[in-house]
């Protein structure tokens, strides 16, 4: 930081004092006499001969600081003062003299030591307060610096600048929650400040609050207008709520006049990443770095926007217990290599081990604890366009005892719109939901359709409609419905609520060792909540309650189930997801109880 800089933050406050050049008997004669004479060097010299003598002399030091700064020698103002502090230990101004020296001499955290001691002997000085937080900021130690303002503002409630400078100060250290409400209260009486409602929009998009951002930015736009500094911004939560696209038309027109804009730039980086243009975004992230290469936020940016392009190898183990006494093991192996930005070649496999239900009608047919199957694929994945893309797996699969069959799967992914995604489905696999199932090889051929759309600002609906034809003959419908509203977006939690609807049926009621009613439903209130714990770790809860039917039940029973996510790297080499369920709905088994759990861990290269 230049010197300049911090003497108009500081200097204002903790200022030298004149030079008195009326006689002082106490003086020594000589070197009052030389600076009479204006021979600065001489007086001091004179002065430091007699401070030798007589440390104990304040005034002496003071004298002798004023004219070391009238010569612009900071070390030796250091010098001085430090000899004043040592005569006379319980001054503050002296400390708060000193750290001003310090600064001029670019010693940010020797400044910010003397002026902490000077508000140990007067630690509600508002001054000292203000100066602390600025050299604390110089010292890279914000939190002390927020901590000085806090107090500051304590003291004089109605300072606005103060205020602002807190704001700014809790939002660049992540404290979004109090930034949000220093920018309401700062424009409730200063709503004329243009750059203020900037930033108060900015903090609510960092917290994940689209909608109050855009609320934010339209105030803007009626007191200001549509200037570029609110178009760069409207594109840059756009590219964040799901208007990825929209975001990039904006920021791509603002590039016309501006084309080497560093946030302009970055924003569209960004906004190629979301908006599904994996082949746009490397060149892109290039001019980022090449426009400002020592930027910090260029890693940032980088991570964030090549996490999904880069290859990837994964393991996952998942545990299932039930009323009914049946136990699963399943263990994956996948991975995926890019060899574009928009095409991979992938390949996987599973490992699974299924036992119980003896007693139930759910158990291996020959009459053995437990059942054994495997799978091994491979598979492509390639995105046409922004709107489009596709991807295809196969491979043998294998009953331990039992017959051999094929696995595969497709996979359409169309996206007509930036809050639209659709995706087609279309697999077959071992229906492994008992021992009996799995020893009679029962397959599933499913073909689905899944939806998620963000209709408001607040609002999502996601679903979906499938049908399944089994090897046995059964055939299966399948409907899932679920509106839900965001009803807090903070700087630690996202919460959604809503009803949810869920409800499948078989054409025929098969002794084969799964539950195949003709009707089944689970009608049921639903939260969902994102604990953010970081930008790269998160922790998922979704919960659901309600009521249960099927042909055979007189009304509804209660219905309830609990999935817990732990989400850590989200954008690091190494992620690791935990996660725990338990619910007291009816299984694939029929039973009423089951719990699961496992990990999932992905190292990305």
């Amino acid at each position: 930081m230049k010197t300049s800089l911090l003497l108009l933050c500081v200097g204002s406050l903790l200022f030298l004092n004149s030079l008195a050049l009326a006689a002082d008997p106490q003086l020594p004669p000589e070197g009052f006499a030389a600076e009479v004479r204006g021979s600065w060097g001489e007086a001091a010299t004179a002065y430091e001969k007699a401070l030798a003598q007589h440390p104990e002399r304040v005034d002496l030091w003071l004298r002798t600081a004023d004219i070391r700064a009238r010569q612009q020698k900071p070390g030796l103002v250091v010098k001085a003062l430090e000899g004043a502090v040592a005569a006379k230990k319980d001054d503050p101004a002296l400390y708060a003299r000193l750290s001003q020296a310090y600064a001029m001499d670019n010693q940010p955290q020797k400044a910010l030591d003397a002026i902490n001691k000077a508000l140990e002997l007067k630690p509600n000085d508002f001054d000292y307060l203000v100066a602390k937080a600025t050299l604390a900021n110089w010292a890279h130690k914000p939190k002390e610096s927020t901590e000085a303002l806090r107090k500051a503002l304590e003291l004089k409630p109605d300072d606005q600048g103060i205020r602002l400078q807190l704001a700014r100060q809790e939002s660049w250290q992540g404290d979004l929650d109090n930034a949000v409400e220093l920018y309401q209260e700062y424009l409730k009486k200063d709503p004329q400040n243009a750059q203020v409602w900037i930033d108060y929009s900015k903090a609510e998009s960092w917290r994940g609050n689209y909608s109050a951002a855009l609320d934010a930015l339209d105030e803007y736009k009626k007191r200001f207008g549509e200037t570029n500094e609110y178009k760069a911004h409207l594109a840059s939560i756009y590219t964040w709520d799901s208007l990825a696209n929209t975001g990039l038309d904006i920021i791509n027109g603002l590039l016309k006049t501006d084309p080497n804009n560093y946030e302009y730039n970055f924003t569209r980086t960004l906004a190629l990443s979301r908006a599904r243009r994996p082949d746009d975004v490397p060149p892109s992230l290039e001019k980022v770095k090449q426009l400002q290469p020592d930027n910090p936020r260029n890693k940032d940016l980088e991570r964030v926007v090549l996490i999904s392009q880069r290859s990837y190898v994964s393991g996952d183990f998942n545990y299932y217990s039930d009323s009914d006494d049946i136990d699963r093991l399943r263990l994956y192996l996948n991975g995926a290599w890019y060899i574009t930005p928009s095409t991979n070649l992938a390949a996987g496999g599973r490992w699974g081990t299924i036992n119980g239900g003896e007693g139930s009608g759910l158990g291996s047919v020959d009459g053995s604890d437990s059942v054994d199957y495997t799978i091994g694929w491979i598979g492509a994945w390639h995105r046409f366009t922004p709107w489009l893309a596709a991807q295809g797996r196969i491979g043998p699969g294998n009953v331990q005892g039992g017959d051999s069959y094929t696995y595969w799967e497709g996979m359409i992914d169309l996206n007509p719109s930036d809050r639209m995604n659709l995706r087609f489905v279309a697999n077959n696999d071992i229906f492994d939901v008992s021992p009996r199932a799995v020893s009679l090889t029962i397959e599933q051929t499913m073909y689905a359709v899944y939806w998620d759309w963000m209709f408001s600002e607040n609002g999502y609906f996601a679903g979906n409609l499938a049908w399944s034809d089994f090897s046995d003959g059964n055939e299966r419908w399948q409907v899932s419905l679920g509106p839900r509203w965001a009803v807090v977006r903070n700087q630690y939690l996202n919460l959604d609520v809503g009803p949810a609807f869920y409800a499948y049926g078989f054409s025929e009621d098969l002794d084969d060792g799964y539950y195949d009613p003709s009707s089944y439903n689970f009608i049921s209130a639903t939260a969902f909540m994102y604990i953010k714990l970081s930008d790269d770790d998160g922790i998922s809860l979704q919960g659901d309650i309600g009521g249960q039917h099927d042909e055979d039940m007189n009304g509804y029973d209660l219905g309830w189930d609990l999935v817990a996510r732990g989400i850590f790297g989200i954008y690091r080499d190494l992620m690791l997801e935990p996660y725990a369920a338990a619910t007291n709905r009816q299984s694939g088994s029929g039973a009423y109880e089951s719990y699961q759990f496992g990990l999932r861990a992905v190292w990305r290269f």
